[in-house]
């Protein structure tokens, strides 16, 4: 389980510190991404300040910190790159390698 802190953005508050979350899902999450979140029921955005591993459980960590966490959502930033940049790496580790692609192995739609 991942501890996350976030900075909060919101258009009607001044949320000038740090909100912890837990993550527990597969995606990787760093600093400077962007999370979906619940905050004060309404579905948010924030950026991760930083991110601790723990091997507590969730009810251990709210006894330790004194108050309830809530999951982050989900990650919306891919960490390693923009849109399409794991593609665009195996084409570009294609050509280097002079390996031929057979284009209509791809093509979904073939009869």
């Amino acid at each position: 389980m991942k501890i996350v802190e976030v900075l909060i953005e919101h258009a009607s508050h001044s949320l000038n510190r740090p909100f912890s979350y837990i993550y527990n899902g597969s995606k990787n999450i760093v600093s400077g991404v962007r999370v979906l979140l619940d905050f004060n029921f309404q579905e948010l955005i924030g950026y991760v300040l930083n991110v601790k591993e723990s091997n507590k459980t969730k009810e251990e960590l709210e006894e330790e910190l004194g108050f309830s966490l809530s999951e982050i959502k989900d990650v919306i930033d891919d960490p390693d790159g923009y849109d399409g940049l794991v593609f665009n790496r195996w084409l570009a580790d294609m050509a280097r390698k002079g390996e031929p692609i057979d284009w209509d192995e791809f093509w979904t739609d073939k009869v």
